[in-house]
């Protein structure tokens, strides 16, 4: 198996450097692109890796001053804040280096503004909207100026938070449970947004309101915990609540976008900075349960390798999940489900699925070539922290 992945990744290596760019954002285009390259010339020190990433950082600053510039708005998935968390991700690894307060004060400004609008529209997405920007300032601190931003943004995020007796929770502001449900998603909902808020916190940014935050919505998330009773049955949560009925949906999907692993991840990472024996009781229990989901069929809704709701993003899941807790059944499910990805992956490349989407994080290559590239590396890479992992 390791060798055949070795030749997957120098596959993906050639398709990549042989692909054009669609544009220059962070999960489609040139931003998500440099961090591949940055990862690679750390794994191989080839020169001409580092030589790429810059070229493409290059390419999107000159781009920046043109009069069609190939970043859309202030998102963290097609924006300027995307932008800005590559920047920042590679300047904080020491796989470049940066001023980040010289360079960016015109942008951070611009994505201060942007993020206090969206709040006050109720728009908290992670990948679209505010928590991106959010999440992107999480990787400044310390910093005066940051914290300042971060102060606003999360008193209006505070206020906009729906709070009784069952917790704190917000309604979605996309996709199609849009302004119907409190969702529970990594990608979309809850977890994703105590995720950032648990970033915030863990980078210094600490008070008794973020605190408050991380501790209700985890909370909220609890109240619908839900042993299965049934052998079809897998998930302990549901993908997402009825804001007016509370009505639960239900679903066995486990993938880096919905579904029980993100739910466990909130939880891990909060156990780690609040202590609370019934959380700590209910994570053992799910964290069992999860790693025992090993198979394609009944966890998978697509059967192909992508990171979004793929194999590929399931394995680092795992990973992920077991660097937070050094429970060895993860480990363990980890090697299964990158040993799905690579078999996956073959049959994606023979049936050009990847074609026009080469560089993509979640739906394309990188994503996928970045995980089997962690795999053979064998020693930790910050890359999926651009992805909350």
């Amino acid at each position: 198996m390791k060798n055949k992945i070795k030749t997957s990744c120098k596959k993906i290596r050639q398709i990549i450097e042989n692909s054009t760019s669609p544009d220059d954002t962070l999960f489609g285009g040139k931003s998500g692109r440099a961090i591949y390259y940055a990862y690679l010339y750390q794994i191989t020190k080839d020169e001409k890796y580092l030589e790429k990433a810059v070229e493409d950082i290059e390419y999107i600053f000159d781009q920046f001053g043109s009069y069609k510039p190939r970043i859309s708005g202030a998102s963290f998935s097609v924006g300027a804040a995307g932008f800005a968390y590559m920047v920042s991700h590679l300047n904080n690894n020491k796989l470049m280096e940066f001023d980040m307060d010289a360079d960016f004060e015109s942008i951070d400004n611009y994505l201060f503004d942007a993020a206090i609008k969206y709040l006050k529209e109720g728009e908290t997405d992670y990948l679209h909207q505010a928590f991106g920007i959010a999440y992107y300032f999480s990787t400044r601190l310390p910093n005066p100026r940051i914290e300042y931003f971060l102060n606003e943004i999360l008193s209006i995020f505070n206020d906009k938070l729906v709070k009784d007796d069952l917790g704190y929770r917000i309604l979605t502001t996309f996709g199609p449970r849009k302004g119907k449900a409190f969702d529970f998603s990594l990608a979309h909902g809850l977890s994703g947004l105590v995720c950032i808020l648990i970033s915030i916190y863990e980078n210094g940014y600490k008070n008794e309101n973020i605190e408050l935050m991380i501790s209700e919505s985890i909370n909220y998330m609890l109240n619908f915990y839900s042993p299965p009773k049934k052998k079809e049955v897998l998930s302990y949560f549901p993908l997402s609540v009825d804001s007016k009925t509370l009505e639960k949906e239900r679903s066995n999907m486990l993938a880096w976008c919905y579904g029980d692993l993100g739910v466990a991840l909130a939880l891990h990472r909060g156990c780690k900075i609040i202590k609370n024996k019934g959380w700590e009781s209910k994570l053992k229990k799910i964290q069992k349960a999860l790693a025992a989901r090993t198979e394609i069929e009944g966890n998978l809704v697509v059967h192909d390798s992508h990171f979004c709701h793929g194999a590929s993003g399931v394995a680092q899941f795992y990973l992920t999940l077991y660097e937070l807790s050094e429970y060895e059944p993860y480990l363990k499910a980890y090697n299964k489900w990158i040993a799905h990805t690579q078999i996956l992956l073959e049959k994606d490349l023979d049936n050009k699925f990847y074609l026009g989407k080469e560089c993509g994080i979640l739906e394309g290559l990188l994503g996928v070539g970045l995980t089997l590239e962690t795999y053979l590396h064998k020693k930790p890479l910050n890359w999926s922290k651009t992805l909350l992992l």
